[in-house]
């Protein structure tokens, strides 16, 4: 055994002498290297860095052609199942309900803004894909998150226990609540119990936080639910209804709209928080949902977006 470890030594000591040799005199011919470097980065922002993926840069001497490799590990928060998905296809489609401003709504010509596509549109560039917006009804976003026609829900979505066992959420990124608002042909309402009685009618759009609140705040109360809330906005200007229950900043528009037939008597009724949504299963793509969403406001990014739609002009 000694001797043939022996005979190994020598052996790999001649390889070794030979490659010096060999190296020295093509040195001496041509004074020149190539240098190879392989970096791996992998880099996402918004506007300062959420999250960055690098190995350190290795460079080696060779005397073969140079060749360029591009290794792009996937960080350890896109190993999931819906993110990898993501990753893989170079696009995140969002699910939304764009009749919600200042979060989502249509322009005339039909392209959908507000606060919740900017802050969608900044996700897209963290995660370096692009974005595309399908509109659904309310009570369809859930059903089509989880058959996969979407990869998540940012459409002013409050987390609930119900929610929570169909869906998974991240950290809250915007804190609200719902309010009543009512028509001042009833001017003298002053708290909840003028309202919560059988001969008022109070209306909010079906399957939403806004029913809940409804039947535990006025179960007395002679209550319609809509399909959407445009029509219930719209009974309640036309005096078909005396009231509604709605989330705060699209009820606040509404009022400063039509200031001259409805006011907001009483303050909110509930507090709620919005959420991103996704398909239950991926707990890594939620700890980079939060991270994105911490990063977005300590970069000051939130509060551009905040201006940008919650500000009067």
């Amino acid at each position: 055994m000694f001797y043939k470890k022996l005979n190994l030594l020598v052996f790999l000591s001649m390889i070794f002498i030979n490659y010096v040799s060999l190296n020295a005199e093509i040195q001496q011919n041509s004074n020149q290297t190539t240098n190879l470097s392989i970096t791996t980065e992998t880099q996402t922002s918004v506007q300062e860095q959420i999250i960055t993926t690098q190995t350190p840069q290795v460079t080696i001497t060779t005397q073969a052609p140079q060749i360029i490799q591009e290794i792009k590990p996937e960080p350890v928060f896109f190993t999931g199942p819906i993110a990898k998905r993501i990753l893989d296809k170079g696009k995140i489609i969002v699910g939304m309900e764009p009749a919600y401003p200042p979060f989502e709504y249509k322009e005339p010509l039909g392209n959908i803004v507000g606060f919740d596509v900017d802050i969608a549109s900044e996700l897209a560039k963290a995660m370096n894909v692009s974005v595309e917006f399908k509109e659904y009804s309310w009570n369809e976003l859930i059903p089509a998150l989880n058959n996969d026609e979407i990869d998540i829900i940012i459409s002013g979505i409050t987390k609930t226990p119900q929610r929570q066992l169909l869906v998974d959420f991240s950290e809250s990124y915007y804190k609200t609540g719902q309010v009543v608002v009512v028509s001042k042909k009833l001017k003298n309402i002053k708290n909840k119990d003028d309202l919560n009685k059988k001969n008022i009618k109070i209306g909010t759009q079906k399957d939403t936080t806004g029913e809940t609140a409804l039947k535990e705040n006025f179960p007395q109360a002679n209550i319609k639910l809509y399909n959407d809330i445009d029509s219930c906005a719209v009974d309640l200007i036309k005096n078909k209804i005396d009231a509604f229950v709605y989330d705060k900043p699209l009820a606040e528009i509404f009022v400063e709209t039509f200031k001259d037939k409805i006011f907001i008597p009483i303050e909110q009724i509930t507090t709620e928080e919005y959420c991103f949504a996704i398909k239950k299963g991926d707990d890594n793509f939620i700890k980079w949902l939060n991270d994105f969403i911490n990063k977005l406001k300590e970069n000051k990014t939130y509060d551009e977006f905040y201006k940008k739609w919650f500000t009067k002009k």
